[in-house]
């Protein structure tokens, strides 16, 4: 008890420098959540069957206690303050605390500037009547990868060589990391050029913002690395390590003449940065200069894939990429380099055979007209696909009709949808996508904003319009026999208005993980379930009619990370259905003002074709 006595007094004389007891107690009462444990875990025996505890919330773990922290697993598919594995780390003094909350504002930074962050806090931890202050950091899981808007993908370390700590594969920990090594070996004998093995752009900002906040000063703190499996480049991120470690891999890259092009930091991130930290309550851990290189280089990065294919059916005249010719097929990969104006012209045609495909590292304009359309089509099925991958300029589609179109499948490549686009923001307006064989007919994953207007969808495998953290429009559109959802949006904000959906085979509209919704003067004729809002998402929906569809609408938690969610729904008109709502406790549902108070346990239970709906197909 004198120990955290003394710690306290540290802790408070730290905080009190240069401010008052009322800033103090904010700071508290804001960052320190409390937990408890079944037993002492500075001293455990063997074969304890331990338990982590909160006020809504406990779980059994797995706990290996090291030095300076404590890992803990959850057991049984639970998750413990959001996460399934995580770390606790004891404060020694002042320093310590210190040390500690500047790094949960530096992740938080990170996060802002669409990098990849850590969650972090102080807990206050109850074990056995003593209270213990400890610092929280999260474990590498899927959980890291979905909190920060990013498809599942490999994490690893490099100490000597990579080792995998997260893997969604069905490929072996020792042979990725074998392939990973190879790659990094060739990079380092000059076989592989930087900008194929990493993504530049985002070391280039991670590293600026690591000088800028002086991240060098925290002890064992570490470089970890995310595969990113759209663009195929290492992202880095940062966790606090139980001990310093060495990694050449990240020593070399903070020199390496490519990044540093890009190791800067533009006038609004800078300002955007700044609110951060102003906002953050524990602002006074971390300092800011207030000037930074804001000069990123302007340098032609290398085709890390092969341009025979592009260049057998591309040219370029006055800085501007074509079609050679108006009737295309292409029965192999075509992939399009960074840093182009690639335009295509109204009645181009491609037919895309033999699992060929266009993937495309550049912006497209595609302007076809109402008689003379653009047609992206595959004859024979086979065709893997449209993609845009990371141009991060936006790109303009009018007139293009895509039929037949299945998803990218192609060495380590793999995609869910037909078109796809990928941190690149689109205008879509007056398409079509029509007879896709896959799980997506249109993806938009991190692309924001994006109009998706007078444009249709139909005959879907599966889902007809999936946005993932991103933010944009539906307009004047129409979504007819989807497989399963109509529109399926995660983490993201969206508006639709004025747009049609029939014949959807599960889903209309369905919101999840942390979402909102606002529909207006919409129909849904024909689908099994109508408007649904899960884990943390919030929809409002007005001046609409709902036909024939058993379950109008529907509300619940589905993963353990998150939490109930809510539909607000004025001036809508429904008919020829079996449930008006499917609600769980602490779910809501207001319709015209009036709360609903039918609630149903398990929620989840009746979907995905238990009942209603149907099985996800992928």
């Amino acid at each position: 008890m004198l120990s955290r006595a003394l710690l306290l007094l540290s802790l408070i004389t730290l905080m009190s420098c240069g401010s008052n007891e009322s800033k103090t107690s904010n700071i508290k009462e804001s960052n320190y959540s409390s937990i408890s444990f079944t037993h002492n875990i500075f001293d455990l025996e063997k074969n304890l069957k331990v338990r982590v505890e909160s006020k809504s919330e406990s779980a059994p773990i797995k706990i290996k206690k090291t030095e300076n922290s404590f890992q803990i697993k959850t057991k049984k598919k639970l998750t413990f303050l959001s996460k399934k594995v995580f770390s606790l780390f004891t404060i020694k003094d002042s320093v310590e605390f210190k040390n500690f909350a500047k790094l949960n504002v530096i992740e938080e930074v990170l996060q802002s500037q669409n990098l990849i962050g850590l969650k972090s806090k102080f807990l206050s931890v109850n074990i056995k009547g003593n209270i213990h202050e400890m610092f929280f950091q999260e474990g590498f899981d899927k959980r890291i990868i979905e909190s920060n808007s990013r498809r599942e993908g490999i994490i690893f370390t490099n100490t000597n060589s990579s080792k995998i700590t997260y893997n969604p594969s069905d490929k072996e920990d020792e042979k990725l990391a074998q392939t990973i090594n190879n790659k990094i070996k060739q990079w380092e004998n000059g076989d592989l050029k930087t900008e194929c093995l990493v993504d530049a752009y985002k070391w280039g900002k991670f590293l600026a913002i690591n000088e800028l906040l002086n991240t060098s000063g925290i002890p064992n703190l570490s470089f970890a690395y995310y595969l990113n499996p759209v663009s195929n480049l290492i992202e880095p991120f940062l966790f606090l390590s139980n001990k310093s470690n060495v990694d050449d891999f990240a020593s070399k890259l903070t020199v390496d003449s490519t990044i540093a092009a890009f190791k800067a930091l533009l006038s609004v991130e800078l300002v955007q940065i700044k609110k951060v930290i102003s906002d953050h309550k524990l602002a006074d851990y971390t300092s800011l200069p207030s000037t930074y290189n804001n000069d990123i280089k302007p340098i032609k990065l290398n085709s890390c894939y092969s341009t025979v294919e592009f260049e057998q059916f591309f040219n370029e005249v006055d800085g501007i990429v074509t079609l050679k010719q108006q009737k295309n097929t292409i029965n192999s990969p075509v992939i399009i380099p960074a840093g182009l104006k690639v335009q295509f012209n109204a009645g181009d045609e491609i037919n895309i055979t033999e699992k060929g495909f266009i993937l495309s590292f550049s912006p497209v304009k595609m302007t076809g007209t109402e008689s003379n359309p653009i047609t992206i089509v595959s004859s024979d099925s086979s065709g893997n696909g449209f993609h845009i991958i990371s141009a991060r300029v936006n790109s303009e589609l009018s007139y293009v009709n895509f039929n037949g179109l299945s998803n990218l499948n192609y060495q380590s490549w793999k995609l869910p949808s037909a078109v796809t686009f990928y941190e690149s923001p689109v205008n879509i307006n007056h398409c079509t996508f029509k007879n896709n064989h896959c799980e997506d007919a249109v993806n938009i994953f991190r692309s924001t904003p994006y109009r998706f207007e007078n444009s249709i969808i139909s005959n879907t495998f599966s889902d007809a319009f999936d946005a993932d953290f991103s933010n944009g429009i539906i307009r004047n559109s129409k979504i007819i026999n989807s497989g399963n959802d109509g529109v399926d949006i995660s983490g993201s904000e969206i508006t639709i208005e004025n747009t049609q959906f029939i014949n959807i085979a599960d889903k209309a509209l369905s919101a999840g993980e942390n979402s909102s919704m606002k529909v207006d003067s919409i129909s849904i004729d024909g689908a099994a379930l109508a408007i649904v809002a899960k884990d943390l998402s919030r929809v409002k929906i007005s001046n609409s009619v709902i036909t024939n569809s058993p379950v109008v609408y529907c509300a619940f938690q589905k993963k353990k990370e998150f939490g109930p969610s809510s539909i607000t729904a004025e001036k809508v008109e429904f008919s020829n259905f079996k449930e008006e709502n499917l609600i769980e406790e602490n779910s809501k549902l207001k319709i015209d003002g009036e709360k609903i108070h039918n609630y149903r346990d398990n929620v989840k239970k009746y979907l995905y074709g238990n009942e209603y709906g149907k099985e996800t197909v992928k």
